[in-house]
């Protein structure tokens, strides 16, 4: 979707870019483990840490991580970029190379 926006949007200043986020910890998702009775305190620090998950980090994403890729994306310095989807997750979702 981002390549089909960048060409349309080609020869204006407009930059097309998507961000694919991981799961991401944050004080709602805090908030909801915390009111789910069937969790313990201990599962819930698994989850936390991103337990059987596959991001290479061993946690899950936290938002200013996201903020600081989004911040980077739309600064100056990735003025190159265009059309294309970066992703935010740890190498949480694994890909064909």
């Amino acid at each position: 979707m981002a390549r089909g926006l960048a060409e349309l949007s080609r020869g204006t200043a407009v930059t097309v870019i998507s961000v694919l986020m991981a799961p991401t910890w944050s004080p709602g998702v805090q908030t909801c483990l915390g009111e789910r009775e069937s969790l313990s305190g201990t599962q819930q620090a698994s989850f936390a840490r991103g337990d059987g998950q596959a991001s290479l980090l061993g946690q899950l994403t936290q938002p200013q991580e996201i903020a600081d890729a989004v911040a980077f994306l739309a600064s100056p310095n990735a003025a190159a970029m265009n059309g294309a989807a970066y992703r935010v997750d740890g190498r949480l979702i694994r890909a064909a190379t």
